[in-house]
């Protein structure tokens, strides 16, 4: 089984090189085996490959509301990527994000906790793109967070949930570039004893994709 680094690492590639043999001036159109047009987005039976990559800043919450980790205040830097296929105006994706969590709030004021810590996620994305802007939602099925500090035993926790969602609000501002409004909620089913760890975050951000190349020039 990959490690999810190295899974992570293998979908950067995947998007660096879907995005990179992409001119902004041109592409290449497939429409079964046979070739048309000029440039190099993938086109057959109208699905043409999308990827890209989106950075976030954002603040939020964590805890479980509890005595022994009251709710706090936290700022969220997450980066995400996506490789997918557009049919019509859907697109489907499979979605990884990288994210460092920094505790806002001091631990004195919260029973002595800090759930300062980085996460990688996976799971399917979908959006609706009409050329210009996008709504989508990333199912965050498989999610790790990992705490910088350790806990009472000396031992760093990781807290890990399968039920988490992101949904992102994107506009493209001019050929690749656009900007990302992000909200993202979750549980860990996988944390405290004493009652699930709960977090949620509202961000901006930047994203760079090749995002269809059907709806328009993108140059």
């Amino acid at each position: 089984m990959p490690s999810r680094k190295l899974v992570f690492l293998t979908l950067i590639a995947s998007v660096l090189i879907i995005i990179l043999t992409e001119p902004a001036h041109a592409r290449k159109q497939f429409s079964g085996f046979s070739m048309k047009g000029k440039g190099s987005a993938y086109k057959s039976n109208n699905k043409i490959m999308s990827a890209g990559f989106s950075i976030v800043g954002a603040q939020g919450t964590m805890g479980n509301d509890l005595a022994d980790a009251p709710m706090r205040d936290m700022y969220f830097y997450p980066v995400q990527l996506f490789v997918g296929v557009r049919i019509s105006k859907i697109r489907l994706a499979v979605a990884a994000e990288y994210m460092q969590g920094s505790q806002i709030t001091l631990a004195s004021e919260v029973a002595n906790t800090n759930v300062t810590g980085t996460g990688i996620s996976f799971g399917p994305r979908i959006d609706y793109y009409d050329g210009v802007q996008s709504f989508g939602v990333f199912y965050r099925s498989s999610d790790t967070y990992r705490l910088e500090k350790p806990d009472v035993n000396a031992a760093l926790q990781e807290y890990k949930s399968t039920a988490g969602y992101t949904v992102q609000y994107t506009r493209r501002i001019k050929g690749r570039l656009g900007f990302v409004l992000d909200y993202t909620q979750e549980e860990f089913s996988e944390s405290l004893t004493t009652g699930p760890v709960k977090w949620s975050r509202t961000g901006f951000g930047l994203i760079y994709s090749n995002f269809d190349t059907a709806g328009g020039d993108t140059r």
